[in-house]
């Protein structure tokens, strides 16, 4: 197993924002901040939810479950997972989740989802541990649409990624956990990853030099 702790793995996200100057025919442009783009994702994505859904998405800013976080299997997570949102649901998290990310972030983040299905396959669907790319957990904490401060949590096995925006700032982008089961592919497989994958490969050379 390869693992890290980062900082951060974020970079600004471009994202612009359209103002129409009719009367004088010109158009502007202003690149939005990773933290208005986070908040205009989350907002987004909560709009996808059912009544039901928020009960076990949305939670409050202070609520003590924002800080208890891991990256181990575990049978019960905080958040609402993966596996039971639909389609749009699921485009809407991973938007959210892209928002808070660089795309390298957002790679790594979902290559070591994809290698929960190699997990099972190597253990023959077995293990102690269920391995599934879709038991991952998303959850809000605060309002994005509301004033003050609200958080991001999107955990799962080998990730844990937190994150606290606050008027349209990213205040707080730790803890975060990276890391994946195998280091290194080194066999075919059914589920389709490329053998040679490393998807940690420079985080790993670095903490070795």
């Amino acid at each position: 197993m390869s693992h890290l702790r980062f900082r951060s793995l974020r970079l600004p996200l471009i994202a612009l924002v359209l103002v129409a100057g009719s009367a004088i025919g010109l158009t502007y442009y202003r690149q939005a901040s990773p933290g208005e783009a986070m908040t205009s994702a989350g907002a987004g994505f909560v709009k996808t939810l059912t009544d039901e859904q928020k009960m076990t998405a949305l939670m409050p800013y202070d609520s003590e479950k924002r800080i208890d976080w891991h990256f181990i299997p575990k049978d019960e997570r905080k958040g609402l997972q993966v596996k039971y949102m639909s389609d749009e649901q699921r485009a809407a998290a991973h938007h959210l989740l892209r928002s808070a990310l660089s795309e390298v972030g957002y790679s790594k983040a979902t290559r070591i989802m994809q290698l929960e299905s190699l997990l099972n396959e190597l253990e023959g669907g077995k293990g102690r541990n269920i391995r599934d790319p879709h038991r991952y957990y998303f959850t809000l904490f605060g309002n994005p649409e509301g004033e003050g401060k609200w958080g991001l949590s999107v955990e799962g096995h080998h990730l844990s990624l937190n994150f606290v925006v606050e008027n349209g700032k990213v205040v707080s982008s730790t803890p975060q956990f990276f890391a994946t089961n195998p280091a290194l592919v080194k066999n075919a497989n059914k589920v389709g990853i490329p053998v040679g994958t490393r998807v940690l490969a420079k985080e790993e050379e670095l903490a070795f030099e």
